[in-house]
């Protein structure tokens, strides 16, 4: 074999140095044409120095998932409307609001009666700002206050036509409505319905008006007993004579029976909390709610201050010095006020009296 020079051996081998870069640059290449195109990012001796670089590409930072829904962002509950005002939740349009119902169901099928007024019921549901929520609030807590001193006030009727109506008597029931009706008056002169609708924003109206109307619609369907929609449309006749203005009255009767029974409900569950706060024997509960309930005078009206404090002492007498101390400090905190007088302390009950007696208290000094 003839042997070459070395000059013409590094020429042989100077082309297979350019192979791993030529095979880079291939496979370079190739990437980069299956790549999608974007825009080059400017050099930064391209970017002047008062222009900031551009924001990187959302499609370089986060590649989109092709199986995920739109990204849609809802206002919060806190967040405030048009109007400068909080908004209650987010904004419905019109399909959303022909969803609302305050119609429920149990297992069987048959309506839940509501708890309160279905015109509360519904006006509850709708989307309302904070002020118009608050404003409706506190419209509902003084009709609430207004019902319950209306039962007290008329006590002995409401307790008869309750019992009227639990019998279902014929003989009685018409009379004893009639009478409620005329003394009810303005309770009943104007729908409930038709108060609250007066202080809902307009867009609002038809959708509260056809909630409370499908409730009264589907309760009078299943409880014959329930009368005529109140809602809207044409009232169900239950017998001659019935109206709308019937329905009202009937459901004026359950919301005093509602008021009374969670009057009724919260004074027992006061004394109970004062009975477990003395740990009161058996003998003793008993007891003491027997002189409670005979020195709450007659309802719908207050005892005077001589009941009151003649309630005071057999209560307490009937408790142990301990629990006397203790039943004082539970009934100063449920009223948040110091605590009640011992039962030999007598209060002056005349101004006057209370005057005479006070320089007689003070010691003597030249002080006036």
């Amino acid at each position: 074999m003839k042997s070459r020079t070395p000059s013409q051996n590094r020429a042989r081998f100077s082309h297979l140095h350019a192979w791993p870069v030529i095979v880079l640059l291939t496979h370079a290449g190739t990437t980069l044409a299956q790549a999608p195109a974007t825009a080059p990012a400017p050099t930064p001796a391209a970017t002047p120095a008062s222009t900031p670089p551009p924001a990187a590409s959302p499609a370089l930072t986060e590649p989109e998932n092709p199986l995920a829904g739109p990204k849609v962002t809802l206002p919060s509950a806190g967040a405030a409307g048009s109007d400068g005002t909080m908004m209650s939740g987010h904004a419905m349009d019109e399909a959303d609001l022909a969803k609302l119902t305050i119609v429920e169901r149990d297992f069987a099928g048959q309506i839940t009666r509501l708890d309160q007024r279905a015109e509360k019921a519904a006006a509850e549901k709708l989307p309302l700002t904070a002020q118009q929520r608050s404003e409706l609030n506190e419209f509902f807590t003084e009709r609430s206050t207004r019902v319950l001193q209306f039962t007290l006030k008329h006590y002995d009727q409401f307790i008869e036509l309750q019992g009227a109506r639990q019998a279902r008597s014929r003989e009685e029931l018409p009379r004893l409505m009639s009478e409620m009706r005329k003394t009810a008056g303005e309770w009943i002169d104007k729908p409930l319905v038709d108060r609250v609708e007066q202080k809902l924003p307009e867009n609002l109206r038809t959708h509260y008006r056809r909630m409370v109307g499908e409730y009264y619609a589907e309760l009078a369907k299943s409880d014959p007993r329930a009368g005529a929609s109140t809602g809207g449309g044409n009232p169900r006749p239950r017998r001659a004579g019935a109206n709308a203005e019937y329905s009202e009255l009937n459901n004026f009767i359950r919301e005093m029976a509602r008021e009374f029974s969670g009057m009724v409900g919260q004074r027992r569950e006061q004394l109970d909390t004062m009975l477990r706060a003395v740990d009161a024997t058996p003998e003793q509960e008993s007891k003491i709610r027997e002189i409670v309930r005979a020195g709450s005078g007659t309802p719908g009206t207050d005892p005077t201050p001589q009941q009151r404090r003649e309630t005071i002492r057999k209560l307490l007498a009937e408790l142990t010095p301990q629990q006397q101390k203790l039943w004082q400090q539970a009934q100063a905190a449920q009223r948040g006020a110091a605590p009640m007088p011992a039962p030999d302390d007598e209060p002056a009950t005349d101004p006057a009296e209370k005057v005479k007696k006070t320089p007689a208290e003070k010691p003597a000094s030249g002080k006036p």
